[in-house]
């Protein structure tokens, strides 16, 4: 089915009028359609807002660790994960925690798991966050992350609207449907019998 008749098919269904052959199921299923429309048009703007909001609490938290947080070196203690080959010559970028010192800001030396890549040998040097207490730490959010995070948070909650409304109006068409077939076999029956008496 072609947009435009999927569009014609959805006006026939919503705008009945005083068309005789409509049935109350369908001025139902019309009125639902209607209220569906409505509810995912308001729900774009309120999770526009929810969005908004996520993305301004993760900028404060960013803004937060960067100023809590600082990097320092860290010294391996052992030996990285091994090397390993995936794909076709590929090799494989993952992490593994690690045996490392460092020093913290106050000057006293720390010791401590560090994600270390495949590969890298006892005495190498890595780059790790640490925070106020000198104890390591995630790196610090990004404006990107943050930005991702409300985008995500926004589209989520209003996809998680539009799959609601999208399975309350198939259950209402499965239930209208058995509905209109027992109507339409009673119909039936009864037409039957008249013929019969005739």
């Amino acid at each position: 089915m072609n947009p435009l008749s999927w569009w014609m098919r959805l006006w026939r269904t919503v705008r009945h009028g005083a068309n005789p052959l409509a049935r109350l199921s369908d001025r139902l299923e019309g009125a639902l359609i209607v209220l569906g429309l409505m509810l995912a048009l308001f729900a774009f703007p309120c999770a526009a807002a929810v969005g908004s909001t996520v993305y301004r609490q993760q900028q404060e938290k960013a803004a937060e660790q960067l100023r809590t947080r600082t990097q320092a070196d860290a010294v391996l203690l052992e030996n990285g994960p091994s090397i390993v080959m995936v794909g076709r010559g590929g090799m494989s970028t993952d992490t593994a925690p690690t045996a490392a010192t460092w020093t913290a800001q106050d000057g006293g030396y720390r010791t401590g798991d560090v994600p270390a890549g495949r590969g890298l040998l006892k005495g190498r040097t890595i780059k790790i966050w640490l925070d106020q207490q000198g104890n390591r730490a995630d790196e610090p959010l990004t404006y990107g992350q943050a930005v991702s995070r409300g985008v995500g948070a926004g589209i989520g909650l209003w996809l998680g609207v539009l799959a609601a409304l999208g399975l309350a109006y198939a259950a209402f068409r499965v239930v209208i449907g058995r509905i209109n077939a027992a109507a339409w076999q009673r119909e039936w029956w009864l037409t039957e019998q008249r013929w019969t008496r005739s």
